[in-house]
């Protein structure tokens, strides 16, 4: 269950399709996924890029620690940069804050296995099972208690994009 919060979501070939509703516009969707997050768990998906046309980019994002469309944090492929990368939205727009090179490129019309694993305020982000790197970002502190990238809501979306996602899943321990 998601729930578009900007941009254009649906469902096409047995894929979640993202794009922005306009140029230079964003796509983010939380996802309903039933389950309390714990300190450590992990998001995966299957994420395609299109290719981008007109002034468009390709970039897709997992969004975790959402409070809102300019207020969240992200690990995906950007293909503008050819890299992993790994930030955070605000009202003044995307902040990459970490990233690294594929070895592979990173490609449009291209389904890549990705991974994020979150353990506290750290990020691991996987892609066809390699590890490219990890960040830690800084907690959030709400009336002096500081939390972890487990408190808000986990989605979708991409920066003046469009792409598909597939295979979802959370990973929690038992």
């Amino acid at each position: 269950a998601f729930a578009p919060d900007t941009g254009a979501w649906e469902v096409t070939g047995g894929a979640l399709a993202v794009g922005a509703e306009s140029l230079g516009g964003d796509a983010a969707a939380v996802w309903y996924h039933d389950e309390y997050l714990p300190v450590y768990f992990e998001v995966e998906a299957r994420v395609q890029l299109a290719k981008p046309t007109g002034g468009g980019k390709a970039n897709a994002y997992v969004i975790f620690v959402y409070w809102g469309a300019e207020d969240f944090k992200f690990a995906g492929l950007d293909d503008s940069t050819n890299k992993l990368v790994a930030g955070y939205r605000d009202a003044t727009g995307w902040h990459v804050v970490a990233q690294s090179e594929i070895r592979t490129g990173v490609r449009y019309n291209t389904w890549y296995d990705m991974l994020v694993a979150v353990n506290g305020t750290n990020v691991t982000v996987l892609v066809n099972g390699t590890a490219y790197f990890t960040h830690t970002f800084d907690p959030r502190v709400v009336d002096e208690v500081a939390y972890g990238l487990n408190k808000g809501l986990l989605g979708f979306g991409s920066d003046n994009s469009r792409g598909q996602f597939d295979n979802i899943t959370l990973q929690v321990l038992p």
